[in-house]
């Protein structure tokens, strides 16, 4: 059996690895350093010495330091054999070098050929808790040792709550390899793990083995055990094996495999279950990341994301690297540059991996998009200039429900800037120019061939002013910062136009600058505006740090909007309002250990908060956090769909031990979404983690609970990490990261 190291990643591309069970042995060989220590005589001290002029042997009595640049050897008695290099140690001695220090009844060594023999030794790494005893060591070379009934902990001398035994412990620091046999590993005394034989890493190189296992129990899966075994094929080339046994569905069978060459890498995983007993289907994902350089400036990217069934991540964890779980990107992407142009090419697809989204509703595929931009270098003549253009064939899954075709958007743009120390001015006029070849379904009377040309002029502007204070005895600088930014884009009827990926923007105080009020190149909103915002900074001049910034802004409105996304629409009753909601943003740092961040849009006409969000982070030190988030939104209709509140901590108890819990609630549902509560325990030598997490089944927000079916499901996670060896059961720290907000790394 062997146990792997955590390898680094690959790069570019790489992942994380968890912690390898394995000895932490010394460092590793320094050749410069052996040379260098080759060189230097040995030199004694002693309270006496004796001298055979005819065999060269020193005997030395007292108390006996022997030192040779980086090793020292303490000793009650010491015969030296100066042709040979044999120091023979008797009575009681202590050896030590850069990286381990060693003591026994007796012992010799053979300093010009690293060689010696040890009884009854007690060894502790340097700088390290690290330490154990042996019946015996023998020291064959500079990179190989053998330990016989060898014993080995993390914990601090006098505290050891595990160890590690074996009846025969082998290392080679030239191959970076440790070989265990009769391996045993106890904890309070317990035995729980025994390995007839056992290899491992000594050093930071990667081997292969395997890692330390997971396991955890809810309700509906039962027990769940994962053993991953990882390969190290080369330097470029890596696999991790993961069978993952659960229960009640079977046998779920994960492999990740990564490469790397000069001008490409990337990481592959794929997962399959045959026949899942719950789901009585096949269950399969497959995960694929690729970037390669070809020439010059060209590189390409791909990704790939797939799963079996809508469920699927729901049932097994995400192992893909996207963000959203309900649509699964795919794509291929190719991009260069040449002087001032940026070209890019980009096949992109989705899979839709939840019931609650209509066929027609289903993302359009990009296959291809084309793409080109062009912009002067800053400072080349007073003005900038630039243009935007992409042609996009869009394919729909639905095709017989929804128009496909091919979209050419050009954006030519020149702008004026004028920046000063207090302020600056830009004008700038654009050009939308769109055209489409269309298959039309959804109206076939609808022309085939419809286009849009629109200019587009703004004029943005602010000033930058500030002042000194004093405030608690504080030296701080204030700054305030009116924008005011003017939009004119005539009325183009665009009811021809299909809606290809376009949607309106999240209104934001960012958001309130931008020439469109709409995302994609299928509409343009109209408008004769004015967006008026104020920005205003609180700095600590000695520290620099920015205790406060406030932000508020609203837009007024000369007209109507009369553009809508969908042909036919009629406008709403926001779209003749002459202000929109007033937006406010806010930043809090008054203490290193406390940020606070609030968001927050009013509707002035009907006095309603349309949506808002607060989070607050405290974290003393690096243990300690409480994390508090609140959020709430309102449709077009003006009812709230969102309101929760989310909050989590983890939080020191008194010593060694720690508060883990969270709680997600939905206000609106008057149900609790989720709620874990554990303990950890944690010092220098070992850590305890228990969690057990109730989560709401979905079916009950949405009324489609059946008969049958459980309201909540319930689990159990357990952690055992033993310091400087392993770490084993469910990662409760990954899932801390992903519920808390703030929450940080603990290693």
């Amino acid at each position: 059996m062997t146990s792997a190291a955590a390898p680094p990643p690959l790069r570019p591309v790489g992942s994380e690895r968890p912690i390898a069970c394995g000895l932490p042995m010394p460092a590793p060989r320094d050749e410069a350093r052996e040379r260098h220590r080759e060189q230097q005589p040995a030199e004694v001290d002693a309270d006496q010495a004796d001298y055979d002029g005819e065999t060269g042997t020193y005997v030395f009595t007292g108390d006996v330091h022997l030192r040779r640049w980086d090793q020292q050897l303490q000793a009650q008695r010491l015969t030296y054999v100066e042709p040979t290099g044999r120091a023979q140690a008797e009575g009681g001695f202590r050896y030590e070098d850069y990286a381990i220090a060693v003591s026994g009844s007796e012992g010799y060594f053979l300093l010009d050929q690293d060689q010696g023999e040890v009884a009854q030794a007690q060894y502790q790494f340097v700088g390290s808790h690290a330490h154990g005893d042996a019946d015996h060591v023998e020291i064959q070379n500079a990179d190989q040792a053998r330990y016989r009934r060898v014993s080995y902990t993390h914990c601090p001398p006098g505290e050891e709550d595990w160890w590690l035994r074996a009846s025969t412990l082998k290392t080679d620091q030239a191959s970076g390899v440790g070989e265990a046999y009769n391996a045993r590993l106890s904890f309070m005394g317990v035995p729980f793990l025994y390995l007839p034989y056992v290899n491992f890493p000594i050093d930071s190189r990667r081997k292969s083995g395997f890692l330390a296992p997971r396991f955890g129990y809810s309700e509906e899966d039962g027990a769940d055990i994962e053993i991953p075994w990882y390969w190290n094929i080369a330097p470029n080339y890596d696999a991790t094996l993961r069978p993952r046994y659960i229960e009640e569905r079977g046998l779920l069978m994960g492999t990740e495999f990564r490469y790397l060459q000069p001008s490409f890498g990337g990481i592959a995983d794929v997962s399959y279950l045959h026949q899942d007993k719950l789901h009585e289907d096949d269950r399969w994902a497959l995960g694929w990341e690729h970037k390669h350089r070809l020439f010059g400036r060209v590189n390409v990217s791909s990704s790939v994301n797939r799963v079996s069934d809508f469920d699927y991540l729901d049932d097994f964890g995400n192992n893909l690297r996207v963000s959203s779980e309900t649509q699964l990107e795919s794509y291929l992407l190719a991009d260069w540059r040449a002087g001032q142009w940026a070209f890019n090419a980009e096949f992109q697809t989705w899979q839709t991996i939840t019931d609650q989204v209509a066929d027609r509703h289903h993302p359009y595929r990009r296959l291809p998009r084309l793409r080109a931009s062009y912009s002067n270098r800053p400072g080349e003549g007073l003005l900038r200039y630039s243009l935007d253009t992409e042609v996009t064939h869009f394919v729909h899954p639905f095709d017989e429900l929804r128009d496909t075709g091919t979209r050419l958007d050009m954006t030519p743009r020149i702008s004026l800037p004028i920046q000063r120390l207090a302020g600056f001015v830009e004008p700038a006029v654009s050009v939308r120019h769109t055209s489409y070849t269309l298959d039309r379904v959804e109206d076939p009377t609808a022309p085939d061939n419809p286009q849009r040309t629109v200019p587009v002029v703004s004029i943005d502007s602010g000033i930058f002013l500030e002042r000194n204070f004093t405030l608690f005895g504080r030296n701080l600088l204030q700054t305030l910062e009116p924008r005011l930014f003017y939009l004119y884009v005539p009325k183009k009827d665009q009811s021809d136009l299909p809606n290809f990926d376009t949607g309106l923007a999240a209104f934001t105080l960012s958001q309130m600058f931008s020439e469109n009020r709409f995302t994609g190149a299928d509409r343009v909103g109209d408008a004769n505006q004015v967006a008026m915002g104020l920005t205003s900074r609180f700095i600590d001049t000695a520290a620099g740090r920015e205790y406060l910034r406030l932000g508020i802004g609203q837009i007024y409105y000369f007209d109507d909007r009369e553009v809508t996304l969908s042909p036919g629409q009629t406008p709403s009753a926001e779209d003749r309002r002459k202000r929109s909601d007033i937006i406010a943003e806010a930043r809090l740092q008054f203490h290193e250990d406390f940020i606070a961040q609030a968001e927050y849009q009013w509707d002035p006409y009907d006095d309603l908060s349309e949506a808002g969000g607060l989070r607050l982070v405290y974290r003393p030190d690096r243990d300690s956090i409480f994390g508090l988030y609140y959020r709430q939104r309102r449709n077009a209709l003006g009812d709230r769909t969102i309101e929760q509140v989310d909050a989590g901590t983890a939080w020191p108890l008194f010593k060694g031990w720690r508060l883990l819990a969270r709680w997600n609630y939905s206000i609106l549902d008057q149900t609790t979404l989720e709620q874990a509560l554990g303990l950890e325990y944690r010092d220098c030598c070992w850590a305890l983690r228990v969690l057990a997490q109730r989560e709401v089944n979905p079916d009950v927000l949405t009324g489609t609970l059946g008969a049958d079916d459980e309201r909540f499901d319930n689990s159990i996670w357990i952690q055992l990490e033993l310091t400087g060896l392993s770490a084993f059961g469910d990662d409760i720290d990954d899932y801390l990261r992903d519920t808390i907000y703030g929450y940080p790394d603990t290693e």
